[in-house]
């Protein structure tokens, strides 16, 4: 890799290794696969002043506002999306699985719809084989 993939690197993982918090660690988990899916971004990700904490505040201010509750569940693609916001990066979200993430595109249902299983009427009898 490039000298500016490896400084932004050690960067995010410098960070993690001196955070208490876990949650940081998690936060830079996700930023280091980023960063391995997508190398061209090493420049905003490794800029002078942009931080895994900073990026933890951002999410966690976003779960604050829409928790119900004590809870809050963010995707992987929300997550991406506030880390592209925070870093200033824009084109194609890659998912935390490497797949490119087409927002325009909802999942599309399989042809004829999913099958529902049959009804089991006696449990007992469809276990005793097992």
């Amino acid at each position: 890799m490039s000298e500016i993939f490896d400084r932004a690197m050690d960067r995010v993982r410098d960070e993690m290794a001196k955070s208490k918090n876990p949650a940081i660690g998690g936060v830079g988990e996700m930023v280091t696969a980023l960063l391995r899916q997508r190398p061209d971004w090493a420049a905003q990700i490794g800029a002078e002043g942009k931080t895994l904490k900073e990026l933890y505040d951002k999410m966690y201010g976003v779960a604050k506002q829409g928790k119900v509750g004590n809870s809050y569940f963010m995707s992987p693609l929300e997550a991406v999306k506030i880390a592209c916001d925070y870093y200033g990066i824009d084109g194609d979200l890659p998912d935390l699985y490497g797949a490119t993430v087409a927002e325009s595109e909802p999942p599309k249902a399989p042809e004829g719809g999913a099958q529902a299983p049959a009804p089991v009427d006696d449990l007992d009898a469809l276990l005793a084989g097992l």
